[in-house]
């Protein structure tokens, strides 16, 4: 009920929620008052963007470039698209950047490639032939790419490499990306090396020297190399891990022979580093795909787990056979991955769907015994998580052929299982049930119901940053309103556990769905909390100077934090001068409460005052603010410019950016005297 608030914020906004649409635009086309008219549907935007783009011709150039910046992704999708028939610098530049944002949709992405190509320049040339091999891009993307290079640049261009001193873009274009994992790789090895040389007459000194001095020199030497030689990050990658895989079996296997001069121990640990180096330097010349790499090195990882979880469910105890099983296990799994790997289309979405499902899988192996058995025994859980994570990484590997996830509806279904677990978890202890099997498994019934909701619902809910905002902001509210009526209801133990639970993920699910339909800027959020935040503030100081119980204060703060928010929510939604008025009230408040908590703690050392003091200074300070804001004429805004909306939040106001959280301390560092007011945060 009271998470409505919330909500009723976000419908009283809604008209205002974005920056006003540009006039001079709105005067000119009347498809443009529907373009920027944030009442109307992403829908009826996008059709009024390509009739703008056609009636108006290369005026409504500008206007169509700013909507690519739009929070809706068929408003972008329809400015993409019409972009095709404006090849000017600046239209091309906006078209890239649609294509090689990480977070946006596929098929903007598809659009923006097409339109790309249609303006036949070098820039658009480039660009494509970058998405063509990125490993970010969606296969989907890559595979467009290089047809569009054939279709309309003739051929495909050819693979820069190692070395290369042809590129464009110039000298950082000749670096590459992977020059720091490539810096990371000759600093390793030049630390281990002479840390290595300098522990031969087993002088920790000299060690301590040679690894520092080591890793200083070949990071340098690594840095000179490639001044003006190109390496992308998928070379460098496969350089550094298969440096580090080599490192560990050597000292693996230095173990696994019970070898107990530490001397020959390092010795064996540098020798494999030495052959993983010589591996990777010669992997890197083959210009591997970054997908190869990654899908190698999980691969090894999952070998190592499942030979983990076979010792650990055998119960070995021999420490040879454990660190040798594990060596071995590490390689052979990621020699399969190596053979594997260039059959596979492994995209930035497969990588975050595997790493879904191995979280899942750790999840389930370790909740799972104790949701069937009272007490599992504890070989049982770690030999679950360690077998159920390679289980979960073959899956995703049987998938990565057939399906291209986006990385943001992978994002989608871990918030709705993680939004499930808490829900799951929380019902039964907020019914004062303490039996361990019935709330694991209504947390794991509940993830399971979350995660495979995500199946139909993700790849159709896609979230901006101000979307992000909104429900992290009301995921914290349900927290702070679960967690706070527990304790005025005067709640014990688990009830107040189960309580935080379920108004945190009730609130966050309730999020996700508003933010669909919303349009609410982070300023806009932020400022509505802080009105929930100075409801809470003055009662808590005035409930403490009061001598009011705990269940008490916590009922004043409750009611005041919902009237706040409700307030704060009704000022925005009367104008865009309410942003401004809200900062400056904001001012106001923090002012007023830091004079009146120094003004009394100067005057008296109880502690009670000075929380009075600290409530009544923040009310009149709040007051303050809001008479200066009602006779300050706010700052003209040139409305014929578009301006960015997903800079609503930079510059200009650093009020709506402080977390704060009240202090009090009876014995203030052993003086006797109380310290009472409040820490500020700025984020």
């Amino acid at each position: 009920m009271v998470f409505s608030l919330l909500l009723a914020f976000c419908f009283f906004t809604r008209a205002q929620a974005s920056e006003f649409p540009p006039e001079a635009a709105s005067r000119s086309w009347p498809e443009a008052r529907v373009l920027f008219d944030r009442t109307k549907s992403p829908v009826e935007r996008a059709q009024a963007c390509r009739s703008m783009a056609r009636a108006a011709g290369a005026d409504a150039l500008p206007f169509l470039i700013y909507v690519t910046e739009d929070d809706r992704a068929e408003v972008r999708l329809a400015a993409a698209e019409s972009l095709a028939s404006f090849p000017t610098p600046e239209s091309t530049e906006a078209l890239v950047t649609l294509l090689e944002d990480v977070g946006e949709n596929t098929e903007i992405k598809l659009a923006a490639a097409e339109s790309l190509a249609r303006h036949r320049t070098d820039r658009a040339r480039e660009a494509i032939g970058m998405a063509s091999q990125a490993l970010f891009q969606p296969l989907a993307v890559r595979e467009r790419a290089v047809v569009l290079l054939q279709q309309y640049f003739a051929a495909a261009p050819p693979p820069v490499t190692a070395g290369s001193e042809e590129c464009e873009s110039g000298r950082r274009c000749r670096r590459g990306g992977g020059r720091p994992l490539a810096i990371a790789a000759g600093s390793l090895w030049g630390g281990w090396s002479l840390m290595t040389l300098g522990w031969l007459n087993e002088n920790p000194t000299s060690s301590t020297i040679g690894a520092g001095t080591g890793l200083a020199l070949g990071g340098l030497g690594t840095a000179m190399y490639f001044q003006d030689r190109f390496v992308t990050p998928a070379q460098a990658g496969a350089v550094l891990s298969d440096e580090l895989w080599g490192l560990w079996s050597g000292l693996a296997f230095a173990a696994a022979a019970d070898i107990d001069d530490s001397r020959a121990g390092l010795a064996s640990g540098l020798l494999g580093q030495s052959l993983g180096l010589a591996w990777g330097v010669n992997t890197a010349k083959r210009d591997p795909d970054g997908g190869d790499v990654t899908f190698a090195n999980l691969s090894g990882l999952m070998g190592t787990s499942l030979v983990g979880s076979y010792l650990v469910a055998t119960e070995a105890d021999d420490s040879r056979l454990i660190f040798g099983t594990l060596a071995a296990g590490g390689l052979l799994g990621r020699g399969v991955g190596v053979l594997v790997s260039p059959h596979l289309a492994y995209s930035q979405g497969d990588v975050a769907l595997t790493n879904l499902l191995m979280f899942e899988a750790a999840w389930l192996g370790a909740f799972g015994p104790g949701a069937v058995q009272k007490h599992p025994e504890g070989r049982t859980i770690s030999a679950s998580m360690l077998g159920g994570v390679p289980a979960a990484f073959g899956v995703s590997a049987a998938l990565s052929g057939s399906r291209d996830p986006a990385p943001e509806a992978v994002g989608v279904a871990f918030g709705l299982g993680a939004y499930g677990k808490m829900l799951g978890a929380g019902i039964p202890l907020l019914a004062d049930n303490n039996d361990s099997r019935t709330i694991k498994a209504a947390m794991l019934g509940a993830s399971g119901v979350g995660l495979l909701s995500a199946i139909p619902l993700a790849p159709r809910m896609q979230y901006t940053d101000d979307d992000t905002t909104l429900i992290l902001a009301g995921t914290a509210w349900g927290f702070w309103q679960g967690i706070g009526s527990s304790v005025a209801a005067d709640a014990r133990d688990n009830r107040v556990a189960g309580a935080a639970l379920v108004g945190t993920s009730t609130a966050g699910l309730i999020s996700m769905g508003a933010a669909r339909k919303l349009d609410v800027p982070p300023v806009k959020t932020a400022l509505a909390v802080s009105g929930g935040f100075w409801g809470a503030w003055i009662p808590f100081w005035g409930g403490f100077a009061d001598r009011q119980s705990a269940q008490n204060i916590t009922t004043l703060c409750l009611i005041g934090s919902d009237m706040g928010l409700a307030a704060a929510s009704a000022a925005l939604g009367t104008s865009e001068g309410a942003v401004r008025t809200l900062e400056n009230v904001n001012l106001g408040g923090l002012a007023g409460a830091a004079l009146g908590s120094v003004a009394a703690g100067i005057a008296t050392v109880r502690a009670r005052p000075v929380a009075a003091a600290t409530s009544i200074g923040s009310a009149a300070g709040l007051a303050a603010g809001a008479i200066v804001a009602g006779v300050t004429k706010p700052a003209k805004h040139n409305s014929s410019v578009p301006a960015r909306r997903r800079s609503s939040l930079s510059g200009g106001s650093l009020w709506n950016r402080f977390m704060l959280f009240p202090v009090y301390d009876p014995n203030w560092e052993g003086t006797g005297r109380p310290l009472t007011g409040f820490s500020a945060v700025i984020r």
